[in-house]
Order: structure tokens, then sequence, then C-alpha cells
């Protein structure tokens, strides 16, 4: 890049008709021809040959069929018609030479007159092959109607040796529709072909993946007949945030409509964060405690306006926040479970239309705080209680008055010195839950932790066992035809404890979804026998009916074709919306086993530690998922029977256990607002491979958070700018699993910044978030533009309720460089590219519960030329 290429400003978009020259060409077009001299010159050469390999691989129905080039007529451009040519050239086809060719985001949702952007790598490896060699570039947009800046189509480069190079483009139309854009690479010599395709979705409206959230306000509450100014927040979220135009904040009761913006002004504390505040008037004349006003947030793009749900702000005669405390000078309690309690303050919570200030009254005490919108009110007692059981008197008592919902004293806790968030489980805490970990639940927990009902199919539950207390939902008995599914056989109570356990209880083991309840339905006798088929169907049927949205069936029956009886009830599930996940089982062999090998079932085998396939668990292409099967601890019924432990706990393997850890797992998928059949996708697409084991070991992380990025269509991240997800970059490969995501400043003269982010929720309990991931900071602007205003930029950081961490930062003036070969060149760049290698990052990140943002920002400083790439992969909840 020379200096006078330093410019900001944009080139006009090639147009669709420009990429899609070429007309599908009809079989009576065809002509067999008389000899090689395809294009009529009177002589063979090279040109006729091009005509053969720009075509190659290419049929009657693709728009690059070039009948001159389909020398037999056969409706295909293939070796034959290559032959042909080559045979009057005298030429020998050269080998050595591969072809390699991705374009990313596969999938794209673009509203018409907005601009979305994608990348394509083109590798070449010569392998031996010495000579010079021309690849040939081909874009096609079907049907009509895309605008691609800039155009690569008819594209040829001329190489000796290997290849590596990558191109940015933005799309942009006005036409609503189903668009597909499909790049092509051939090479010259060889014929060798190959293509990627991009589907694009083109809507007129703003995507319902727009959400407003229901604003918040500060104060929360307001006073009565006046005037006053209040800071009104409106959180927004989703792939579509970059095309909100504006945001306001509407009084529907005045209809008086006011801006809010996110560039850290007038109340908004970070800009570009996709939170929007503002500071709004409201007037409160002649309203009277109890009533309120109607507020909404409105987020507006250039077709479609999005509306969150009213917010309710009333009028108040108490506080409108907290009084202070400091629990280190305030008197104290010791409650009977040794923790420590205010002794003159109690939290209130009441029900809408309470009498608060006589609730008070009742106990001699004064409203001094609240918390508006949660019905909690601050008491403060005029004398302090001298005892536990004085506090716990006074609690009681307020909890029969009328309206009441709660009374609590207030007690103190310990501050977190900023250690991860473990559960406290202490069979997890002492290691003996290595298949949590395995999986990765453990990361996911940080952010997501279930709460869909999962059945249990199975022999029953242990009811009084205290790690499943106030747990499951008893249901049918078809053993012993009551409602009373009492687990004598020990099976069930060991399958349920895997799936959702009591967690973070300071007791026994940690499930893997920790807010799901267990539907018991009991199929097993006491003697872990008497399984019939009728009775699993009907529990499954029973189980959807009863609205359970993940059912396990870790049980079966060896068939060749599809059941008769379980494969129905399978499907009647499916159409309720529900899962069935079902156990390979333990014999070793690839013989189908239902319900497991239904269609719609997902067939689970399981692992060892190691990843491999445990040598008892079934396989074949049957299979869908597996999990680990060795050794698994779970809890145990306590009386005497087959499986029973009086301890509480035991170890168990086998593909029976295997399956509720998959259970688990899509219960905390639904729990980030999946469906379940994405649920089940993304478990697919991130698992770990293993042979003949369906997709492989689930890593539950990576499906809840796509933190490796190995979803193509970059699952949960929002992408501003150039962004994609590569399997390699030149030389560079991920370092974690098979992808990483790529962010870059291109194309030229279009994109100056890119921004990659993900929202998710940070789970009760968490002080802070052990973070790990690998970046590489990429420029052709080094050496030469150092130390000059092009000063190209990185900020990787986490937003959070507490506030804004910045974990990593580059630039061009104040970075480490070497210089790398072997990455793609970026058009428009230098000759030259420095990088700062791969970095590491593991860091601490103090946090407070609530929503939160993961966002990567790439400037591209002082002028608009790509030249600056963001490498970043493998980003992990642990340290």
């Amino acid at each position: 890049m020379n200096i006078n290429l330093k410019r900001v400003g944009r080139i006009a978009l090639l147009t669709a008709g420009l990429i899609g020259f070429m007309g599908l060409a009809k079989a009576d077009d065809c002509t067999i021809a008389a000899n090689a001299d395809l294009n009529g010159d009177g002589v063979v050469s090279l040109s006729d040959l091009t005509i053969v390999t720009k075509s190659f691989g290419q049929s009657l129905d693709d728009p690059l069929y070039d009948p001159l080039a389909d020398t037999n007529c056969d409706g295909g451009i293939d070796a034959l018609d290559l032959a042909f040519v080559r045979d009057a050239l005298g030429q020998t086809i050269p080998t050595g030479l591969s072809v390699a060719l991705e374009t990313s985001p596969s999938n794209l949702t673009i509203i018409a007159g907005q601009v979305q952007n994608i990348a394509t790598t083109l590798d070449i490896d010569a392998g031996d092959f010495s000579e010079p060699y021309t690849v040939h570039i081909s874009q096609v947009a079907t049907p009509a109607g895309l605008a691609l800046f800039p155009g690569i189509a008819g594209t040829s480069l001329t190489q000796s040796g290997d290849l590596s190079t990558l191109y940015n483009q933005e799309i942009l139309t006005d036409i609503v529709g189903e668009f597909t854009i499909e790049t092509t690479a051939t090479i010259e010599e060889t014929g060798a072909s190959v293509s990627s395709v991009v589907e694009v979705k083109v809507v007129a409206d703003q995507p319902l993946d727009l959400q407003v959230n229901i604003p918040g306000s500060i104060p929360g509450a307001l006073e009565a007949d006046a005037e006053t100014d209040i800071v009104i927040t409106a959180q927004l979220a989703g792939l579509d945030l970059e095309n909100v135009t504006t945001v306001s904040v509407i009084n529907q009761s005045s209809f008086v409509q006011s801006l809010l913006n996110d560039d850290s002004l007038d109340g908004d504390l970070t800009a570009g964060d996709g939170t929007f505040s503002g500071t709004v008037a409201v007037d409160t004349s002649g309203l009277q405690a109890g009533d309120c006003l109607a507020f909404i947030a409105r987020a507006e793009t250039a077709v479609s306006l999005v509306d969150s749900a009213p917010y309710q702000l009333c009028v108040s005669d108490f506080p409108a926040d907290l009084s202070p405390l400091d629990g280190d000078t305030a008197p104290l309690v010791t409650l009977d479970n040794g923790a420590e309690a205010v002794a003159n303050q109690i939290l209130l919570k009441v029900s809408d239309g309470a009498d608060v200030a006589a609730i008070a009254a009742s106990v001699n005490a004064t409203v001094v705080g609240s918390m508006p919108g949660l019905n909690i009110y601050q008491l403060q007692l005029v004398d302090s209680a001298a005892t536990a059981a004085e506090l716990n008197a006074i609690l009681a008592q307020l909890e029969q008055q009328p309206g009441v919902v709660s009374a609590e004293a207030n007690t103190l806790g310990e501050m977190d010195a900023g250690d991860a968030f473990k559960p406290t489980d202490p069979q997890f805490v002492a290691g003996s839950q290595p298949a949590l970990k395995q999986i990765r639940a453990d990361e996911a927990w940080f952010i997501a932790r279930g709460g869909a009902t999962i059945a249990i199919v199975d022999s029953g539950i242990d009811k009084l066992h205290p790690d499943l207390t106030g747990k499951f939902i008893l249901d049918k008995d078809y053993i012993d035809g009551d409602m009373d599914p009492v687990d004598g056989c020990g099976h069930g109570t060991s399958v349920g404890g895997i799936a959702a356990a009591n967690s973070n209880n300071s007791v026994g083991i940690a499930s893997v979804s920790w807010n799901s309840k267990l539907l018991i339905l009991r199929v097993v006798n006491n003697a872990c026998g008497g399984l019939v088929k009728s009775n699993v169907a009907a529990a499954i049927k029973r189980a959807a009916d009863k609205g359970a949205t993940i059912i396990n069936v870790s049980l079966g029956w060896y068939g060749t074709v599809s059941d008769p009886i379980l494969c129905p009830a399978v499907t009647y599930a499916n159409s309720k919306g529900a899962s069935v996940v079902a156990t390979a089982g333990n014999d070793g062999i690839s013989t189908k086993r239902y319900p497991a090998a239904c269609a719609g079932a997902i067939a689970v085998g399981g692992v060892t530690s190691s990843d491999a396939r445990w040598s008892s668990s079934n396989f074949g292409s049957w299979v869908d998922l597996a999990a680990p099967s060795v050794a698994v601890r779970t809890t145990a019924a306590r009386q005497t029977c087959p499986l029973c432990n009086a301890t509480g706990y035991r170890s168990a393997s086998g593909t029976s256990y295997a399956a509720p850890i998959v259970s688990g797992a899509i219960a905390v998928l639904k729990s980030r607002g999946l469906s379940n059949a994405k649920a089940e996708e993304n478990l697919k697409k991130t698992a770990i491979p293993v042979t003949n084991l369906g997709s492989g070991r689930i890593d539950l992380f990576e499906a809840a958070f796509n933190g490796s990025f190995e979803f193509g269509d970059l699952t949960y991240w929002t992408a501003v700018g150039t962004v994609a997800s590569f399997d390699k970059l030149g030389v560079l490969t991920p370092q974690h699993r098979d992808r990483m995501a790529y962010l870059s400043t291109g194309p030229a003269d279009a994109q100056v910044s890119g921004n990659l982010s993900t929202a998710f929720t940070i789970q009760a309990g968490v002080s802070s978030l052990p973070l790990q991931f690998t970046y590489a900071f990429i420029s052709e602007e080094f050496p030469e533009f150092v130390n000059s205003a092009f000063d190209d930029s990185l900020e990787i950081k986490v937003i959070g309720p507490s506030g804004d961490t910045v974990v990593a930062t580059e630039s061009i003036n104040s970075s480490s460089y070497t210089l790398i070969t072997g990455v793609p060149d970026f058009p428009g760049g230098d000759d030259t590219t420095g990088w700062t290698g791969w970095k590491t990052v593991n860091v601490s990140v103090p946090v407070t519960p609530g929503g939160g943002q993961y966002q990567i920002f790439l400037t591209d400083a002082g002028d608009s030329i790509y030249d600056t790439v963001v490498l970043v992969d493998g980003i992990q909840f642990r340290d």
C-alpha cells in the first residue's frame, strides 16, 4: 500500500449484471466439436483449453455452463472434454495442485437497503508442481438483484508456488427474497474446481431477533404532584442491532417521546454497548400514591419499529431507594444457622395493593427504603431485636399480615475475594465428577443452568433422597398402577440425579441442569425387570402430554426395522415439541436399538474420559451423540435394592448414564432461549468427533457460547463489518478446535471498523468470570505506517452490570510485531505483513449477576484501506 492509497471514500458497487453475465444454456445450444478449435480462430491453443477449464465441473443447470466447452454434448463439462483439447495440444494434466475455497458467514439475513459483509479465503497448495499456473474466480448471485462490492467475478491470478489470498465484500440489495452467492475457483491447467455457497435472505422489515427490553429508571418511583427528571434506560439485543437508527422512550399517558442515546451522554454509561439512556421530564400533577404511568422503549430502523413491553413507573409515598447501611457498624444478631443479621432491619415483600405503612406500624417499624418494581421494602425497627429469637418472632408476626408475601432478616454475607465461581457440592469439589468438566458443563453454568422439565421414564425415584428433595414431580407408576413411582431398583434415581439433582447446595453431587425438575414415570420393577414395550410407549406419550419437553429413556429393545410401538410414541412426542433422548446400549455392537434408533429420537452412545468410544457402547450410523459413560458419579437409592447404595451415591457405567447428560445439556441450552431442534443442532455441530458415535461427544459450553466459533454462521455472535469463521488463514490455523473468528477492516473504502459481540446473562452467585482466549493482531501497515496517523487498533472487553473491563488492546503504534509470510494478501494493503503472534489472555473479570457482553472492536484509524485483521479463538470460562 502506497501512501497515496490512504484515502476515505467509496467506489461504485458492482452490479448484479456484472457478476451474473452468463445465462443458462439450453441443451440444443451444444454441437459436438469436430476438432479442438473451440473458439474458431483457426488454431488449437490455450485459449481453447481455457474455455473448458472455466466451466469445468458444470452441467446444464449451472449458470456458468458453456455449450462450447461441452465437446461431446453429454450435458456436463468433465475430464473427457478436458482430455479432448489436451490431446490436440499434446499436453499432459499436471499434478500436485490442490485448491481450497471458503466463504463465511455461510448464512445471512439482510434488511433490504442495508449492508452485510462476507469474506472469502482462497488457498492453493502447489505441492511439487513448479510451473506457473492460473486460477480463475467466478461469482454468481442467483437470482439477479444482489450487488457485491468489490466485485471479484472474472478475477484471474497467475502464480508459481503456493497461493493464499482473501477477499472482503459487501452485499447490498433493495429486493426482498432469497438469494444464493456461489463463488468458484478453477485452476486452468488442471480443471480442478471448488465452490463455496452463501445463502442470503433479504427481508423488508426488522427481523424479530431485535429485542427491546423493558426499560428501567433512576429513580424507580415518582413523587406525587411534582415534575421530576428521571433517567430511563433500555437495553437492546439482537443480530440486527447495528441497523437501529434511533431509540426513544414514550410516555403512553401523554404520548411524549424522548430520544435515548448510546453515546455515553445524558445518563448513558458506556458508548456503543447497546444500552440506551436519556433524561425524561415526568409531570405527576393530579396523581396520588399508587397511580402509575406506562412507558415503552422504541427502536427504529429504516424499515420497522420494535417496541418493548410497558414499564410501570408509579407514584410512591416511600423513598425510591434503599437507606444506606454499613453491615460492620449496624447492630447484629446471630441466627440459628450461624448467619449474622441486622438486628433493627427487615426486608418485606408484599403483593400489589398492600398497605405497607400499616404493616410496618404493626411491628413498630417505619419504611426507610424500597426497591420499586419488586414490591420489596426496607423496614427500620424502632427498637432493635435483642436476640435471634426476638427477630424471628417479629418476622413471623409480619408474615401473618394481609398482603405480605415474605418477611426476611437482612443477613450479612462474605465478600468474594475474586475466586471463580464453583458449585458447593462436595463430590464435585473433590473431583469425583470429571464427566461434568469433560463436557464443559462447569463453564456453561456461568451463563445458563437449565430449567426445562425432564421426564425420566425408568424405575422411579428415591423420594426422600436429600439431593433430590423438591426436584421431582411424581407421576404414573406403570408397574403398580398407582401414582407413587417409588424406586425399588435404583436405576431411575441414578439417571435422574445426573440430569437434575439439586446443585450448589453443599450436598452430594452437582447435576447438568441445576434448575430443571424431573417428571417421574415408572416402567421398571423392583428387580430391575418387568419392562414391557407398551408401558414405555405409553410413558413417552404421557410425558409429552404432561408438557415435558425432554424425555429421557435409558432402556430399549433391539430390532432390524423401525419399532412399530416405540417409534410412533417418539413421533407423537416430537409433534408436541419434546425431544426423546435414549440410550444406544451396552453390548458393543452396531445393531439398532429402540427407541434410540427411531427417527426423531436422539441416540446416545458412551465415551471414556479420553473421548474414545467406551468398548461396551453400541455404535453405528444410527447413533447421534455421545457423552461420558464410565464411572459417572450420581445419586443412588438408599434402601436395599439391586442398584442401591446406603451412602446415597454411586459411580455407574453405561450408556444409561450418558443419556441423562445429554438430556440435561438440552435443558441448559433451552434456558439460553433455544428451541429443542436448535439445541440438538448446536450439540451436533460442536461435538468432539468420536468414530462411529454420530457427531461425537457433546461440548456443552461450546454449544451454549460458541467460544471457538465452530458454527459457520457465527451463532450467538452479532457482527458489524466483516466478520467470519474460518478454518485457516493461510499458514495460520485455529488454536482450539476447528475454526476461529476473523475480524477485519475491509473491504477497502467501505468498512473502517468492525465489532464482534455476544450477549449472555451471568448467573446468580458469580462474582468473577475466569476468562481465557487467544488472539492475533495482523496488519500490512507494518512497518511502513508505524508511528503514523494510521493507527489501526484492537480492543477486547467484557461489559457487565458493574461496568466495563478491557482485557486486551493492540495498535499499530504500540504493539510489538514481527514479519510473517504465508498469510493471505489483503487487497489494497502493502506487500509486507506484521503480526503480534498468538497471544493468550488469562484474566479473572469481576462481575455481578445480570446481563453482559463480550465485545471485540477493530478500528481502522485515519483511513479505510483493508489492511488489518484480528483472529480470536478458544474463548473459555476457565483459568
